[in-house]
């Protein structure tokens, strides 16, 4: 054990350590965790493993419990990130002095522990026991999309009766997406509210975690951030090329993507990224022609007990109205699962499935993932990565 060394388990109220963490992270990263801490979203579950000497954090991997929703079952992960070690003191092992501290204290408390790494270090994890683990992405053309109609009436209702419960100060019920500047406190504080509230948007879903979302919403996606009135749901959605990448949805049902993209595309989402389905210039260079879901979302087998005939093209998801009342109470299950979609007549499988293939975010795992992992059918939401 080397002597120069001491393991600072948590740097986050020494100031001190906490500034020479952020140069370090900013180094290696270009990343500075300080607005983060300042605006209160660095929570108890960001847990820096630090290598001090001389007062300096010389090297560092970040614990971060996490939960996960699959298909209404509680999954309980340990992410580890912000893996960096200071130039002048690589190849001193103090990378894994830390993976073995952090394995000491957390093996036992969770079903797996995983991290991303670049392409850079692919052949150094599994020597610590990690397996790559491959991972899917999940689209469908925006002519798919379907109209923007009656997910959640109820919540149309109340905004359009009681304006002053909108989430969004000013928020008026006949705009379809209403962009929201995470730049306002105020405006942060309603997402936080909405996540905390939200239920699984597909059938692999972070649970909660709001310091981790507005890591990203506070820093690099303060433009990116909507309210859909008619849906009472928030979403984060990019342009990357000609996709339109759904990062994330909020609200306290299920909401389609489909139907979240065609709210975006109706709105200011059109004007800002200039081409929905119907356009003429669809075709034009730069024209987005395909959606990306950021999360796993629901599939046919999801719904495969209420499916007799096990025919995954075609399917059948209950709605709250359609459920009787009976049923809910036998099995004890809530709106928030599969069967509740909003959706309640057959339908085709809507989402291609494509391998993501990127070694500069190549997942590597110790432990036990769901099985869907494996064959080709999930993902981590992209705004769950630390």
């Amino acid at each position: 054990m080397r002597t120069d060394i001491t393991i600072v388990k948590n740097i986050r109220d020494d100031a001190g350590l906490r500034n020479s963490f952020n140069r370090l992270a900013e180094k290696t990263f270009e990343l500075n965790f300080e607005n983060w801490y300042q605006n209160g979203y660095w929570k108890d579950n960001y847990i820096p493993y630090a290598a001090v000497r001389e007062g300096q954090v010389v090297a560092n991997v970040s614990v971060n419990p996490m939960a996960f929703s699959e298909n209404g079952v509680t999954r309980h992960y340990i992410q580890l990130g912000t893996v960096m070690t200071d130039p002048a003191f690589r190849g001193q092992g103090l990378c894994r002095l830390l993976m073995e501290a952090v394995e000491k204290d957390w093996a036992d408390r969770a079903e797996a522990i995983y991290l991303f790494a670049n392409d850079t270090v692919l052949d150094f994890y599994p020597r610590f026991g990690f397996r790559r683990v491959p991972e899917s992405r999940f689209f469908a053309p925006l002519s798919a999309c379907v109209p923007l109609s009656a997910c959640a009436p109820e919540a149309f209702e109340s905004v359009s009766k009681s304006p002053d419960t909108t989430p969004v100060p000013g928020t008026v019920p006949d705009k379809p997406a209403v962009l929201v500047p995470m730049t306002d406190p105020a405006n942060r504080a309603a997402l936080e509210r909405a996540i905390l509230s939200g239920v699984p948007q597909g059938s692999f879903d972070m649970a909660g975690n709001p310091g981790l979302i507005l890591f990203y919403a506070s820093q690099f996606l303060t433009e990116n951030v909507w309210y859909l009135p008619a849906c009472d749901a928030w979403v984060i959605a990019e342009e990357e090329g000609d996709t339109l990448l759904l990062d994330a949805i909020f609200a306290p049902h299920p909401v389609d993507p489909k139907e979240a993209a065609s709210a975006l595309l109706a709105g200011p989402f059109r004007g800002r990224f200039r081409n929905a389905p119907d356009d003429r210039s669809r075709n034009a260079p730069g024209s987005l022609s395909r959606l990306e879901c950021g999360f796993t979302p629901f599939f046919p087998t999801d719904a495969k007990h209420h499916n007799p005939s096990g025919d995954e093209s075609s399917f059948l998801i209950k709605t709250p109205a359609s459920r009787p009342a009976d049923e809910e109470a036998a099995d004890g299950c809530p709106w928030n699962y599969p069967w509740n979609y909003p959706w309640n007549f057959p339908q085709k499988n809507p989402w291609e499935i494509r391998p993501l293939t990127n070694d500069d975010d190549a997942l590597f795992v110790k432990g036990t993932l769901p099985e869907a992992f494996f064959g080709g059918k999930m993902r981590f939401p992209v705004l769950s990565h630390a």
